[in-house]
């Protein structure tokens, strides 16, 4: 039987995952592994299978369908990954890093940024690759638009977007240094449990 303090963490720890949802929304990962589950079982639950690898298991495409501002079948059965995840945010209150109260900030300061910015990543990547590459983690694609926009033929964009720049660079260090669990990297980021 888990002792008060284990019980008290727990807690803590969903009030922070419910706030946030990063990990579930496409903003940290564009697809989560899914190794432990069958993908029979992640198909029944309407997940979109991404890949199958002999001896690594399913991985399913992020965001996730049941993420409605906050996971909508948290009570249910769900992919060990969406429970067994925790982000450097959650490691470092549980190090005592940060309190829950500014975790808590963090998630809300991080949070407005993301939902200021977001209209324009899609149309900087409608301009610059066509379409918005909504198929990637967000935090990748900041990445990549903040490479574009420094880039001395990017005046054009700059002049288009540059007032955003600051609040790109700022929400691409928040998520890269608070939630990430290392650096993000080209391509495909995949949500693993650990």
């Amino acid at each position: 039987m888990p002792d008060l303090a284990t019980k008290l963490a727990a807690q803590r720890d969903s009030e922070i995952c419910v706030m946030c949802g990063f990990c579930c929304d496409g903003t940290l990962f564009d697809r989560a592994s899914a190794r432990r589950d069958s993908a029979e079982s992640l198909v029944n639950i309407g997940l979109s299978i991404t890949a199958m690898r002999a001896g690594k298991g399913a991985a399913f495409r992020l965001p996730c369908p049941h993420f409605e501002g906050k996971c909508s079948i948290y009570t249910s059965w769900r992919p060990h990954v969406c429970g067994a995840f925790r982000c450097r945010l959650l490691r470092d209150v549980d190090s005592g890093k940060h309190t829950t109260a500014e975790a808590a900030a963090l998630v809300l300061r991080a949070r407005t940024l993301r939902e200021f910015v977001l209209a324009d990543v899609g149309a900087i990547s409608a301009s610059v690759w066509g379409v918005d590459k909504s198929a990637g983690s967000l935090v990748n694609r900041l990445r990549e638009i903040l490479i574009l926009l420094v880039r001395p033929e990017a005046r054009q964009l700059r002049n288009k977007y540059g007032h955003q720049a600051a609040n790109i660079f700022t929400l691409a260090r928040i998520l890269s240094q608070e939630f990430c669990l290392g650096e993000p990297t080209a391509g495909k980021t995949t949500m693993k449990a650990e």
